[in-house]
């Protein structure tokens, strides 16, 4: 597992900790779902596609583009665990109420 899927899960176990503790499960679903919304808008932005065009591509930008993409891929592994949570307990609610 990667570390940055491990923070993803480890955001998420302490949203759930603390939904549960404040017996509140609308917290929790808020924690987990604005840390996924960040993390995919924060992705998006990285991986986002440069408006300008240039003629040609230095060394630079190319490691400049996989640093960009690899931070982007992070951010996604941050948001996947916490968007599961935050569908789950959607879900729950919605079945409960």
């Amino acid at each position: 597992m990667d570390r940055f899927s491990t923070f993803g899960c480890l955001i998420a176990l302490i949203g759930i900790m603390i939904g549960a503790v404040a017996n509140d499960w609308f917290l929790a679903t808020r924690i987990t779902g604005l840390t996924a919304i960040v993390s995919i808008l924060l992705a998006g932005i990285l991986a986002g596609v440069s408006l300008r065009e240039y003629p040609t591509k230095k060394k630079s930008d190319a490691d400049s583009e996989a640093e960009r993409n690899s931070w982007a891929k992070n951010f996604l592994l941050i948001a996947i665990p916490n968007f599961i949570v935050s569908f789950v307990l959607i879900v729950f609610d919605a079945i409960i109420h």
